[in-house]
């Protein structure tokens, strides 16, 4: 039998392994730690994003809402009269773009602007200088729009509750049925005097919200 001599590792070369071992597993532990934050970042930065989303969405639904009731409102005055003989001319008809106009000859339309209502209101719809109270969009640079159609104009197919159509001598009133589109809109301030860039970031950022209802107007002199 023989007897191989052993042959021990030099202390420097086992220094030196245990060295590359411990700067891999410095370079891990940086390269593991560096991911997690990178994730917890970009966790918060969506989570901002869509708390931002959320809030424009709640916003752009009320702004809607607030249009149809706008509408509903202006609609039981007594200017209902005039909005309703509005529809009927020919340089309204073409306006709504909801309106579905190909082979339809006797086309309705009237539409209500923001800036019109805001007027007749008397008051800003949403205030634009204090941010941070009641009845602004918050400190966000962004501003609310609606617009809202009348359409499909023709008499009611049926009584509304309440009126007489049986005693003799009695008041002779029409009711007018119309269909009532609000688009509410909430898009952020343009802020560059470019204004194709403008168009571009306020389509992209915008947020648009449709409502709609059929409403019978009334009561009306006969038409």
């Amino acid at each position: 039998m023989v007897k191989l001599p052993l042959r021990s590792i030099p202390a420097s070369r086992r220094r030196a392994g245990a060295r590359g071992a411990a700067v891999f597993v410095v370079v891990l532990v940086i390269t593991m730690l560096t991911t997690i934050g990178l994730f917890a970042a970009r966790s918060a930065s969506i989570s901002t994003l869509t708390s931002g989303h959320s809030r424009q969405m709640t916003q752009t639904h009320y702004m809607s809402e607030y249009a149809m009731l706008s509408a509903l409102s202006e609609l039981s005055t007594e200017r209902r009269e005039g909005y309703i003989k509005l529809m009927t001319r020919d340089d309204f008809r073409d306006d709504c773009a909801t309106l579905v106009s190909e082979g339809v000859s006797n086309r309705t339309c009237y539409m209500f602007s923001y800036d019109a209502l805001e007027g007749v209101l008397g008051m800003p719809i949403v205030n634009p200088t204090t941010p941070l109270l009641h009845g602004s969009l918050g400190p966000g640079a962004i501003e609310p729009d609606f617009v809202i159609e009348m359409t499909d104009l023709g008499p009611s197919e049926r009584p509304v509750q309440g009126m007489d159509l049986t005693t003799t001598g009695a008041a002779k009133l029409s009711y007018m049925e119309v269909t009532v589109t609000a688009l509410g809109q909430v898009r952020p301030i343009p802020t560059n005097g470019n204004p194709a860039l403008v168009d571009q970031v306020s389509a992209a950022s915008a947020s648009t919200e449709a409502s709609r209802a059929h409403l019978i107007v009334g009561p009306l002199p006969p038409l």
